[in-house]
């Protein structure tokens, strides 16, 4: 058992109503008793219980997160934007990874509310999933990071999709790529559907008929299916334009096994712009999303809500991608 508060009261010789005046920084105590208290607590070594407080005042401080794949490393920088947003206003937060599994995603979504979180960040491991009725029935402050749920009003917090992959296209098409294979996310996510939407539209800007477009699951593993199914097949294409940059590290590690040349013979672009794609060799040009932006600006959105108690209220921030060019892509003379 842990140290009480009646544990404290016992040992300065007071109630416990004076001990809780005291920590809880309320007057009505002489300077005597004051410091009676304050030296129980220190050497009983007591910690308040937060949660506890939190069920009284209802006021738990505490933020919950349910994340799809902790290993990809997108999310530790939108969890990095979440946790110092957290921090500035008082907050801590507490992390659900549920490796894109649904069961996982009820289970975090159920304690979250038990634990009696102030507000809940949730990034949906797909767009059609029975989670997302739950999530629609719970009555605290809630922002979705990086997807978009149709059938549902609730903030959220993503970046443009469409013109990401609109402005990846276009480059691979100005340096005279004319048969890119779009390798996609997962087909039933938002994300997946903007990015081939934007892929889509360049090709219709510069009248390239021929859509080459495979499916991944966002992982290094998939995208090194997808290329080497390409090259079994006999595909032919000078270009891979991934829908995240673990795809295309797959990739480009299939064509280096096979010697095939990057960027002279297959140009390769990615997207996210995590850590990793500038120490590749060759670097990886690749869309930059503003991932750490995306964590902090939806911290703002949930506490928002907290602050002013208005429900029902609900925002869309939509944040600009950037086009960020390395080695993978030609040469300029």
């Amino acid at each position: 058992m842990g140290v009480t508060i009646k544990d404290v009261a016992e040992r300065a010789g007071v109630s416990i109503s004076t001990v809780s005046l005291v920590i809880n920084g309320k007057g009505g105590v002489s300077d005597e008793l004051k410091e009676k208290i304050e030296e129980a607590v220190e050497e009983l070594n007591y910690h308040p219980n937060a949660m506890a407080r939190g069920l009284k005042s209802k006021k738990s401080k505490v933020l919950g997160l349910v994340v799809p794949d902790i290993l990809n490393p997108f999310f530790p920088q939108v969890i990095k934007g979440i946790e110092d947003a957290a921090k500035c206003y008082g907050y801590t937060l507490i992390l659900g990874n549920t490796d894109g599994k649904m069961e996982e995603e009820a289970r975090y979504l159920h304690l979250f509310v038990e634990k009696c979180v102030e507000g809940i960040i949730f990034i949906p491991s797909g767009t059609f999933n029975k989670n997302i009725r739950l999530f629609r029935e719970i009555k605290v402050p809630r922002v979705v990071i990086d997807r978009a749920l149709d059938d549902i009003k609730v903030s959220t917090v993503m970046t443009d999709n469409i013109l990401g992959a609109y402005l990846g296209t276009r480059h691979l098409l100005a340096n005279g790529r004319r048969r890119i294979i779009f390798v996609s996310g997962p087909p039933n996510l938002q994300a997946s559907k903007d990015r081939y939407a934007g892929y889509i539209k360049a090709l219709d800007e510069f009248g390239i008929k021929e859509k080459i477009v495979e499916y991944g699951n966002f992982t290094f593993e998939s995208g090194k299916m997808v290329t080497t199914d390409a090259l079994e097949k006999k595909t032919k294409f000078d270009a891979i334009f991934a829908a995240n940059d673990m795809m295309a590290f797959g990739a480009m590690v299939v064509l280096a096994e096979k010697k095939i040349a990057i960027p002279e013979e297959v140009e390769v672009i990615g997207y996210d712009n995590i850590l990793f794609s500038s120490l590749s060799k060759p670097s990886l040009t690749t869309i930059g999303q503003p991932a750490y932006d995306m964590g902090y600006e939806a911290v703002k959105i949930v506490l928002r809500e907290i602050f002013t108690k208005k429900r029902n209220s609900y925002v869309s921030k939509l944040l600009e991608p950037k086009l960020i060019i390395r080695e993978s892509r030609p040469r300029r003379n």
